[in-house]
């Protein structure tokens, strides 16, 4: 730049991204007059569970912000009985994460539970069939990040999921 504020040698990235970021004030305005705020991005950690219908990727039915308690599909956005897979935006060590065919929760219909271990920091999930838990062992990684953390019952799940009760481990 040739006025006078920086010099024209070769900066590395992360001094390009700084001086960007400090040019993005007000007229007038000085790096020490800008908040945290106004020179750090907005980054989202929390995470956040998305669902999708019988087309995968191309059919998004909706999200919404892991908190633990029961979300019954009938009572939010969500469609009821539409939903075939799932991802974790911002997955984080220490939430189970189950899905039942039930809007009540109850484990009297089929339901797959799986718990979110080591993923790849603020990497989404991979996308995931509501029901592949039935296919392994407790335990086992489904995808990374994502463990079979249980089943029941073993009816059908794709297309008929209900709720989702979300639990987040204390300890982790």
């Amino acid at each position: 730049m040739q006025n006078g504020n920086h010099s024209r040698h070769a900066a590395s990235a992360a001094s390009v991204d700084v001086i960007l970021i400090c040019s993005a004030g007000a007229a007038g305005t000085t790096t020490a007059d800008m908040r945290e705020s106004d020179t750090m991005p907005n980054i989202e950690t929390t995470p956040v569970i998305e669902f999708y219908g019988k087309k995968g990727e191309m059919d998004y039915k909706g999200e919404f912000t892991l908190t633990p308690g029961l979300h019954d599909f009938r009572n939010n956005s969500l469609p009821n009985d539409d939903t075939y897979s799932f991802s974790v935006k911002n997955p984080q060590p220490g939430y189970t994460i189950t899905i039942y065919n039930s809007a009540t929760g109850s484990e009297d219909e089929s339901w797959a539970s799986y718990k979110l271990t080591d993923p790849f920091p603020m990497d989404p999930t991979r996308r995931i069939n509501v029901d592949a838990g039935y296919q392994v062992p407790i335990g086992q990684e489904i995808v990374p990040g994502v463990r079979a953390n249980g089943h029941g019952a073993m009816a059908q799940l794709t297309g008929k999921v209900s709720s989702v009760r979300v639990a987040k481990d204390t300890t982790s």
